[in-house]
């Protein structure tokens, strides 16, 4: 890193986010806590001078201190990465970065990110098992370790190597998020010194969908709004569970680790 006159109270969040693992709720409870976004940016993801996501994952180790560098120097709080993930051992060394994740149930994740697709026209699957395995690594088995150990590229299977690999990322988180945790947000409020709660700012899910099917009418997409009449959200088969249990065993094996606190933190970072 280069030397730099620093300001020590400068504080940089790096949000690994999940697809459909709450990433939005936690950019919104970002905003809400008046941290500052990059100028330019999809979701918390930043992006460039023509509207593209910047692929920090590609980034070396020196442009990626350099975008940090660039983040300082331009106020930015909080940054939002969704897609791959980057190195996570230079954040780690890095005392200007906090770096956080959120964590769901895989299944309720991945069935999740199918509906999600579904019902907004991004995928013309219409049944999870369709879906399994059908676009990009967020419907294959072992999301989770597939991003971690940078394994999201390849079709091959995940084994005990990518597993052992995610954890050793993990390990470089400040704070991690269980979704089903009671305590999910006040957790990471109290983590981040967050004083305002996104609870209080949410609307129910009743409305939510008033809303969504209000703007589906005006926007003349009739044919999604079809789309969730006919295929409402619902159990997947037995025969689908035990299919998913088999083949997302690692992805499991790290969830429950996380879950039961079996899992090596690191040392809290003073700012």
């Amino acid at each position: 890193m280069e030397n730099r006159n620093r300001n020590d109270q400068y504080r940089l969040i790096w949000f690994q986010h999940f697809h459909k693992a709450a990433g939005t709720s936690i950019v919104n409870l970002a905003k809400l806590n008046q941290e500052v976004l990059y100028p330019n940016h999809d979701n918390g993801n930043p992006l460039d001078e023509n509207g593209q996501i910047i692929p920090l994952w590609d980034y070396s180790d020196s442009e990626l201190t350099q975008f940090i560098d660039r983040c300082e120097d331009m106020g930015v709080t909080f940054v939002a990465n969704e897609w791959e993930a980057v190195n996570f051992e230079l954040l780690a060394n890095d005392p200007r970065v906090f770096i956080i994740t959120c964590f769901r149930d895989p299944l309720k994740r991945l069935l999740s990110n199918f509906y999600f697709d579904y019902w907004s026209g991004y995928t013309n699957c219409d049944s999870i098992e369709q879906y399994l395995n059908s676009d990009g690594c967020f419907t294959m088995f072992n999301y989770y370790c597939r991003i971690l150990s940078r394994h999201n590229g390849s079709v091959k299977s995940v084994d005990v190597a990518q597993f052992e690999a995610a954890q050793v990322e993990l390990a470089h988180f400040d704070h991690l998020v269980l979704l089903e945790s009671d305590r999910n947000f006040s957790d990471l409020r109290k983590a981040l010194n967050w004083p305002v709660n996104v609870q209080s700012r949410h609307q129910n899910k009743s409305s939510q969908f008033n809303r969504r099917v209000i703007k589906l009418i005006l926007s003349g997409r009739i044919d999604l709004l079809w789309r969730r009449f006919s295929h409402p959200r619902e159990q997947p088969s037995q025969a689908f569970l035990n299919l998913f249990a088999q083949g997302n065993h690692w992805d499991q094996k790290l969830y429950a680790a996380l879950k039961s606190g079996d899992f090596q933190k690191r040392p809290a970072k003073s700012h």
